[in-house]
């Protein structure tokens, strides 16, 4: 009897206007967060890729997307050299580490890669010195000094 309820209140009209206009809403707002997570410039032969403030936590809702852009991003690429500035990033987890291998990997396999990491605040500094991630990659405090170690890297 519950069962028969159910089917027939999911059956219902409005439900599935409803259901339409929830999908319609998700699409474009993730359209909206797809377009507005990062700006992409060109410092001195070198692609800077500054996260904006839609980026300020960087969790689940949003990294498989700034991971899928990012790489679609670095395939690209003529020359394989990237600052990533996370000046307006507050919070990140372990799937945005994996999200910026992943980028540093592609960039490797292009051959002759320079990456860096810029603008980054206390707590996510930090977390890159705990993974020694740090050790691996150009981590800077300002655009321009990311910008002037991978001139020297040259």
């Amino acid at each position: 009897m519950i069962y028969d309820a159910a089917r027939q209140f999911a059956a219902d009209d409005s439900v599935r206007s409803c259901r339409r206009q929830i999908r319609h809403l998700v699409r474009d707002d993730s359209r909206m967060a797809d377009a507005s997570l990062f700006n992409v410039t060109t410092e001195a032969g070198v692609t800077v890729v500054t996260l904006t403030t839609e980026c300020a936590h960087i969790d689940e809702s949003i990294v498989d997307t700034l991971n899928r852009r990012l790489m679609d991003l670095a395939t690209s690429l003529k020359t394989p050299a990237i600052v990533l500035d996370l000046s307006a990033v507050e919070f990140f987890g372990s799937s945005f580490i994996e999200t910026m291998f992943r980028l540093w990997k592609r960039l490797q396999s292009q051959g002759s890669a320079r990456f860096a990491v810029c603008g980054l605040n206390h707590n996510c500094r930090e977390v890159l010195e705990v993974t020694h991630l740090d050790q691996l990659w150009t981590v800077r405090t300002t655009r321009a000094e990311a910008l002037t170690a991978l001139a020297i890297q040259k």
